[in-house]
């Protein structure tokens, strides 16, 4: 081949950009975006059922709460009737949580639930449609 000179300085050139390593750069790439893609997918795997736990044990505390009994001494208005109860002081009454919930306006505090689950809820439910409304307006 002959020689040419390339901007003033002595040497060779052959016109062929010598690759000795192949495809391996891009194949060193293309492992790094697929271990990264296997991370996030597993991390969102994780997080599903993370979340699908965390409901099924907050349900399960719920429904025990549901079904134990409570005693109520004062006289209420069941609400799906409109009759009075007869509770007092000296015959308190004995109900289902889940009755009281259903017929009553005042819940005894051993029938509220103390998880926070509404909340949590309602902040995944937001940060989702963010993430939604992201990613359609992302692509505009």
């Amino acid at each position: 081949m002959p020689e040419q000179k390339a901007g003033g300085k002595k040497g060779t050139y052959s016109g062929v950009v010598s690759n000795e390593s192949g495809d391996r750069g891009g194949d060193g790439e293309f492992m790094k975006f697929m271990v990264c893609a296997g991370c996030c997918c597993m991390c969102l795997i994780l997080i599903i059922v993370g979340c699908v736990m965390f409901r099924q044990s907050v349900m399960e505390k719920r429904e025990e709460i549901d079904i134990s009994h409570t005693i109520i001494n004062v006289p209420l208005i069941d609400q799906k009737t409109g009759e009075p109860t007869n509770c007092s002081c000296i015959e308190p009454c004995r109900y289902e949580c889940k009755y009281i919930k259903e017929h009553f306006r005042r819940i005894p505090g051993e029938c509220e639930y103390t998880d926070w689950y509404n909340v949590i809820s309602d902040i995944v439910i937001i940060l989702l449609i963010i993430g939604v409304i992201g990613c359609i307006a992302g692509k505009s």
